[in-house]
């Protein structure tokens, strides 16, 4: 009997998170329906059905597709704050190699306006220190083809997060440190958020990463298509700062216009 009261006191409990739509609450508990108790998992299809409520247990599948409707939900009624928490302060910390990188990535990668919108601001910078480094003379599509390696999404950001959170980055490592962070950075919380975004986003990032290297003038002067460098002539750390934080602003403003 006291069974019984047990499981009943865990159906009622996932009841209860159907009628609220309480999808995290209603995964966690259906995760640990088979703990719960006392019951042997062979037994427990037959004790539901005797009490009447195998009907409200949805499968995994289903919880699962709950758990991730809810998570875009809480992640989409948080405004970024201005430029997504991207400070001048944070970029000056930042060593004249490194700001090169992300100066560098910013043309060559476009990161969707929703995919910014989850990220804490040292985050994007990693995003675009990645496609810096990784994208230089085509090294990702040797070939002409988009290597294995980055033809997956979250292979892709772990691969470009590695290169900037690298324990030779010590500049990136402290303004890291120092930036105003809007999400936990814990580990597998960025994934989480990541995992929030439609498919179609994700694509996107990692379409935009395939394309072909953009050079600079430095590098291509005849190149139409090159984009200018301010530091053709020197290694002034304040030039890529401003232009960094300028770009970051003209994405801000248009997504402002587009809201």
């Amino acid at each position: 009997m006291a069974q019984k009261e047990t499981l009943q006191a865990l159906l009622d409990k996932i009841e209860q998170a159907r009628a609220h739509q309480d999808a995290r609450s209603y995964a966690e508990l259906i995760s640990k329906i088979n703990e719960y108790g006392v019951f042997p998992e062979e037994n427990l299809d037959q004790l539901l059905l005797e009490q009447g409520e195998a009907d409200i247990l949805f499968d995994q599948v289903e919880a699962e597709r709950l758990l991730e409707k809810w998570e875009k939900q809480e992640y989409d009624t948080q405004e970024p704050p201005k430029l997504w928490g991207i400070r001048k302060k944070d970029l000056s910390q930042l060593s004249y190699d490194s700001l090169e990188n992300i100066f560098y990535g910013i043309p060559n990668l476009t990161i969707p306006t929703e995919m910014l919108d989850v990220l804490n601001p040292e985050e994007i910078l990693a995003e675009y220190y990645g496609a810096g480094t990784l994208k230089r003379d085509n090294l990702h599509r040797p070939n002409g083809t988009l290597l294995d390696q980055f033809q997956e999404f979250y292979s892709l950001v772990r691969k470009m997060d590695s290169l900037a959170y690298h324990y030779k980055e010590k500049s990136f490592l402290t303004m890291v440190v120092g930036s105003k962070k809007r999400f936990s950075s814990k580990p597998n919380e960025q994934k989480r958020r990541l995992g929030s975004l439609d498919e179609g986003i994700r694509h996107a990032f990692v379409q935009s990463f395939s394309e072909p290297y953009v050079p600079s003038k430095r590098e291509q002067p005849s190149l139409p298509d090159a984009f200018y460098d301010p530091n053709i002539d020197g290694r002034n750390k304040q030039l890529y700062v401003d232009e960094i934080y300028r770009k970051i602003r003209l994405l801000w403003e248009a997504r402002s216009n587009t809201a």
